[in-house]
């Protein structure tokens, strides 16, 4: 990746401790997912029905701004949790928490607070379908751009670089 790119990515995707934290701890985490011109079982996706790539995006839960990407990874070897455990779980600060899907369950609630947790409290149901319909939001932007909503049929080393840079530009669109 280049060196501007980097320092791009450096100051558009690092709002993750904002001044108005509000002592909430915790941020949106979802997976997302592209289909590709491959064929491997590494790469199989059961979403997809196909071969794709798998990517961790997480949100500030304040501002909705994209504060963490980790992958690309292959579908067929890595799921969500695992993709978690070996990126974002070790980046967070102590008692802090992501918000998820019930695919990160295996870290509720140390690490994840999701809907199926034991420790959920149904009254913040309504506040957190807010919080995980902003990832939706991101995930529709992402799929507006042509090269991640079809099958990706260009070098594949390059797809982290596009993605990122997708991401970017995602994050400006926001400001």
């Amino acid at each position: 990746m280049s060196q501007s790119l980097c320092l791009v990515l450096n100051l558009v995707l690092t709002p993750r401790h904002s001044e108005n934290r509000c002592g909430l701890s915790s941020m949106p985490c979802l997976s997302w997912s592209t289909r590709i011109n491959w064929t491997s079982k590494a790469f199989y996706s059961h979403k997809f029905k196909g071969c794709g790539l798998w990517y961790e995006v997480a949100l500030n839960i304040l501002t909705g701004d994209i504060c963490w990407i980790n992958g690309p990874f292959e579908p067929g070897k890595y799921n969500d949790l695992m993709i978690f455990r070996m990126g974002l779980m070790g980046e967070l600060d102590e008692g802090e928490r992501v918000e998820a899907d019930d695919g990160y369950l295996g870290e509720a609630p140390l690490h994840v607070k999701c809907p199926k947790s034991l420790t959920s409290d149904p009254v913040n149901k309504k506040l957190k379908s807010r919080v995980r319909s902003r990832h939706e939001t991101c995930n529709k932007r992402f799929k507006q751009w042509k090269i991640l909503k079809e099958v990706y049929r260009h070098n594949i080393a390059d797809h982290g670089s596009v993605f990122r840079s997708i991401a970017v530009l995602t994050q400006i669109s926001f400001q």
